[in-house]
Formats: C-alpha cells, sequence, structure tokens
C-alpha cells in the first residue's frame, strides 16, 4: 500500500507538470550540522518545523521522509547519506522536482548560524538565500528555522516581479483568488488550511474544489464541512471540520490515520495576543489563531510568542467539542525604555517580512516592543502575498508608537 501511494505521488509529480496558478513543489532536505552534537531526532524534527512554516506560507514542500519513500517507490538509492548540494539535486531531479531547499548550521565558538539555499535543479547558484544567526540550543535553533523559513518568504516576494521560472509567491498569488470558497457573509467567514499525506484533490460539502492539497486559507461559511481528499491511488480521506468566523482551521489528512476520520476527535481552537507558535504534545501543528483536530484527552500546548515570551498549558480535549484557549503575553508595564529610544508596535494585513531603515528586521508581523531610536524610521513591509509598503514612524523617547500598515489593493 505505501509502495502505491508514494509511486502515485511521484508519477503525479513527473506527468502533471505544473500549469499556470500551481504551486511548483520543493524538496527539503534533512538539517545537517557537521560537528554539532545534535540527535537525529532533533534534526528531523527542526527540518519538519521548517518545512510545515513554508508550507503555511504558500510553498509545497517534500519533507525527507516523503522523498525517501518517493525514491523507494521508484526503486533508486534511498538509505544513503545525502548533504552536499550536486548529491541532493540529482535527489530532486530523479523526482522531476523542480527546486530543492538545503539547511546547514555552523557552530563558531559559543554562536551557530543557520543558513538555507533554494536551488533549482537546472540552475547551480542558489537562487535565494536566509541567515540566522543565534544560540546553539535546541529552543535557539527552532528560532533560527522559523526565521529562516520567513525570511526565505520575505525575499521570494520582494522579487516577486523578476522574471525567472514560476516562483513560490507568484503561484500563491496566482491562486489566491481560486482559492475563495463558496459565497457568503465576510463577517460570517473563516478559513481551512489544509494538506495531506499523500496529496490529493479537495473536495468540500461533496464539491469539487478543483485544487489539491496542499490547500491554503480556502474562504468557508462558519460551520460544520465536510472534507475529502481523493489521492491519486485512488483512497479517499475525510473529515468533518467546524469553522469560526474570522479564524482558521489547519488539518492534515494521512492515509495510515483512521481514529480522527471515525467521528471521535475534538477541537482546540487556539487565539494570542500577540500570534504565537503553536505546539501540541511537542509537535509543530501551526501559528494562532487556529482549530485543530485532537483526539479526546489530555494535551500539553505550547505557545512561542512573536517577542519570544514561551508559555505551556494542560488542556482537556472532549469527542465532538471545541476546547478553547486564549491568552495574552505577559508584558511588565515598567518595559524598560534603553536612553533616547521609544517603542514600535506593528501590525500589517496581511502579514509580512519587516524591514527598518533599509535593514531587514529578522521579523514578521505582529512586532511586539521594538525598541527604537527616537526620531523618525523607514519601516517596511514585504506582504506575505506579494508587494511591499513603505511608512515613516515617528518614535518618541519613552513612550509607545502604534502602527498599522496595510496593504492597498
Amino acid at each position: 500500500m505505501r509502495l502505491s501511494v508514494w509511486l502515485g505521488l511521484v508519477l503525479g509529480l513527473i506527468w502533471a507538470p505544473a500549469q499556470a496558478g500551481e504551486v511548483a513543489v520543493t524538496a527539503v532536505f534533512e538539517l545537517q550540522a557537521p560537528g554539532l552534537r545534535l540527535s537525529e531526532a532533533t534534526r528531523d524534527k527542526l527540518t519538519e518545523v521548517l518545512a510545515v512554516r513554508l508550507t503555511e506560507r504558500g510553498w509545497a514542500c517534500l519533507q525527507p521522509d516523503q522523498i525517501r519513500h518517493a525514491l523507494e517507490a521508484r526503486k533508486l538509492p534511498a538509505s544513503e547519506p545525502c548533504a552536499d548540494s550536486d548529491c541532493q539535486r540529482a535527489r530532486a531531479k530523479a523526482l522531476d522536482v523542480p527546486r530543492f531547499l538545503t539547511v546547514h548550521v555552523l557552530q563558531i565558538g559559543t554562536a551557530c548560524q543557520l543558513t538555507a539555499r533554494l536551488f533549482t535543479t537546472e540552475r547551480l547558484p542558489a537562487i535565494r538565500a536566509a541567515t540566522v544567526r543565534g544560540g546553539c540550543k535546541e529552543a535557539e535553533l527552532l528560532e533560527a528555522v522559523v526565521q529562516a523559513a520567513d525570511k526565505l518568504q520575505a525575499h521570494s516576494a520582494a522579487a516577486a516581479s523578476e522574471q525567472e521560472t514560476v516562483t513560490m509567491d507568484e503561484a500563491s498569488a496566482q491562486r489566491a483568488p481560486d482559492q475563495a470558497g463558496p459565497a457568503g457573509a465576510q463577517g460570517d467567514q473563516g478559513s481551512l488550511s489544509l494538506n495531506s499525506i499523500p496529496w490529493g484533490r479537495v473536495w468540500i460539502d461533496g464539491k469539487d474544489t478543483g485544487l489539491n492539497t496542499p490547500l491554503l486559507h480556502f474562504s468557508l461559511p462558519q460551520g460544520r464541512h465536510r472534507v475529502e481528499v481523493r489521492t491519486s491511488d485512488g483512497a479517499r480521506l475525510s473529515s468533518e471540520v467546524e469553522i469560526w468566523a474570522g479564524e482558521s482551521f489547519s488539518l492534515i489528512l494521512r492515509s495510515d490515520e483512521g481514529a480522527l476520520d471515525k467521528g471521535q476527535a475534538g477541537w482546540l481552537a487556539i487565539n494570542t495576543e500577540p500570534w504565537s507558535e503553536v505546539f501540541v504534545d511537542q509537535k509543530h501543528v501551526g501559528m494562532t489563531p487556529l482549530r485543530y483536530r485532537l483526539l479526546p484527552g489530555k494535551h500539553l500546548v505550547r505557545l512561542v510568542f512573536a517577542h519570544g515570551e514561551t508559555r505551556t498549558q494542560e488542556v482537556q480535549v472532549k469527542p465532538g467539542e471545541t476546547t478553547r484557549l486564549v491568552t495574552r503575553a505577559e508584558t511588565p508595564s515598567d518595559f524598560p525604555f534603553r536612553p533616547n529610544h521609544g517603542l514600535l508596535k506593528l501590525h500589517s494585513s496581511p502579514w509580512g517580512r519587516v524591514w527598518i531603515d533599509g535593514r531587514d528586521s529578522g521579523k514578521a508581523t505582529p512586532v511586539f516592543n521594538q525598541q527604537l531610536t527616537a526620531g523618525v524610521h523607514r519601516v517596511t513591509i514585504h506582504f506575505a502575498t506579494g508587494g511591499f509598503m513603505t511608512e515613516e514612524v515617528t518614535i518618541r523617547s519613552g513612550e509607545t508608537t502604534r502602527k498599522v500598515i496595510r496593504q492597498q489593493r
């Protein structure tokens, strides 16, 4: 069964070339950290976080285990180490995947530098790169992985006007109008982000959407909907989802996942201020606001806020019911201002990468308590959907300035 599933995936990549408006596939190879004592499990988790983060931003990613199974389905060598770009390019070409991503961590003293490079199988130099410097602890490397993914997405958005083979950002922008779901009052709409293993055609409430997984921010009226993925090998993966107005529901369907598809699941709805990365039972599941299906019982939720604060909480999920978790980060009332500095609180619609005075801040909106020198600063948002806007912001010493930048349509 597994062989036929992955053979179907590979054949789909080879004989179903990307049409206009489709997202090109990127093979994400396992993170390499020579000389750094990281377990294989940790490297796997960091690679998975990177791939999931990019998928949330509109990329279509094959993770290392998917690459391995796809190679095995074609009876190609998959067990030998493959750490250099030449080997990885050869494997991507063997699968007819147009792009591949390499990730390396280099330790210098007590500091580490993470570098992610995006290549095409036809060009020698990298077409995108992102570098993040920080510590070498697992939590610090996790943050570096998230920042690298955001940098890659922001760089793609800034270069969307370049003439090159279909970029992820261009494909996402082309797909966006198609992923507007059934008509309804705007205030009664939520959204569904759906992925499946293996990939397949998406049907909602018995109707063919005309789209394949991964499906991103598909607009749906609030209420319960039946979701079905018809995979390339003929299997049907289905689940009921509950959409709430103004919230995003994240769902992954797997061919080997049975219990959640038999009506035994409950829902966990999470929203935070500011936004946060969400880990459930040590698994990265997305970022707020989101709704997530879980088996009934106790689950450990860890929130990593945009500004770095971390919070852990145990929740009880009941079958067929929604457990809601709404929380706000703890900001000290006596926030310490540096001399001649003020604070900037920045939001944007849609979210985007933040550049301040011509330099990449390494952060995505919303930005929480960014200290800047008093005076006028130029703030640029490179939006996730493509394009950018620049506005001037005046910072006053010892004061907090709030700013919202909205993309002009």
